[in-house]
């Protein structure tokens, strides 16, 4: 009977301890999760370069990724002799600002404006306005009007610049290029930036454009052989005029069904391209005050 309860002791004491290791283990996963992972997917997400999260993913214990941590911040330290690290104190207040200031249907930190406010500070520029519903708003140097941020504004606006570049009527895509940037409130530069890229396009695609006008249309096909131009020019000017005006009709026709794919394309390329460089530039570099 001694010996019985003296096995049932030893069970007791057995259980317990392998309860204390797993409650141990699944405390420290549980820790890792909520500190370490919240650390490196919300805290410095925007901050940390592939190279540095691959090498935290390799750690194994705490004290080593305690260890990184402070090495991550002391990298980013602009006065390292002081026991203040001005870089993470501002980062911090950025997060804290934009999870105030920014928040909606996500958290702040997670939004446009609050990415773009962490990482560039607050514009030297902001500009109160109201949107076409009459709602006041905010316009800062690094979002376009409706709040969009710089860099996908800027591909979409070379795209469409791009695209009015094509049309196919010589010497007039500039004016038509800044009338669009009027009226849709876009910057000039990335405008007309997309506007002369186009130009061999315009050139080597008049033909194109007239030709599938003249399909969509069921016209007649134009001819551009000179000889029978010059020929028939005395004989019947009004005729002549007639075709020409056809034939520019057509051309327009064409370009309104191919430009705007080719636009879209662009913009999709563009804005892919844009984003990746802007947060290649921005990954592990320091944030100013």
């Amino acid at each position: 009977m001694k010996k019985l309860g003296l096995f049932c002791l030893f069970v007791v004491v057995l259980g317990g301890a392998a309860l204390a290791q797993t409650s141990s283990t699944g405390g420290t996963a549980e820790q890792f999760r909520s500190g370490y992972q919240k650390w490196l997917e919300e805290d410095v997400t925007y901050l940390i370069t592939p190279e540095e999260s691959a090498k935290f993913a390799t750690l194994k214990d705490d004290a080593k990724r305690d260890a990184f941590v402070r090495q991550f911040w002391s990298r980013r330290d602009p006065t390292p002799n002081t026991a203040e690290n001005e870089f993470k104190e501002e980062y911090y207040r950025r997060i804290a600002y934009s999870n105030v200031h920014f928040a909606g249907k996500l958290a702040g930190w997670k939004t446009d404006r609050g990415r773009t406010y962490i990482l560039q500070g607050r514009p030297d520029e902001i500009t109160a306005d109201k949107n076409s519903m009459g709602v006041p708003r905010e316009i800062s140097p690094w979002q376009g009007d409706d709040g969009e941020p710089s860099a996908s504004r800027a591909a979409w606006t070379v795209a469409l610049g791009f695209g009015l570049g094509m049309f196919p009527l010589l010497g007039i895509t500039t004016f038509m290029c800044a009338i669009a940037a009027k009226l849709w409130r876009l910057k000039q530069g990335p405008m007309q930036l997309g506007n002369y890229a186009a130009l061999p396009f315009q050139i080597i695609l008049i033909i194109p454009f007239l030709r599938v006008g003249e399909r969509l249309l069921g016209a007649e096909r134009f001819t551009f052989d000179a000889g029978a131009l010059m020929q028939s020019m005395p004989h019947v000017p009004e005729e002549m005029q007639r075709a020409l005006v056809y034939a520019q009709w057509h051309m327009i026709v064409g370009w309104a069904v191919v430009a705007p794919i080719a636009a879209v394309l662009l913009g999709l390329v563009a804005n892919s391209v844009l984003k990746k460089r802007y947060q290649t530039a921005i990954s592990g570099t320091r944030v100013s005050p």
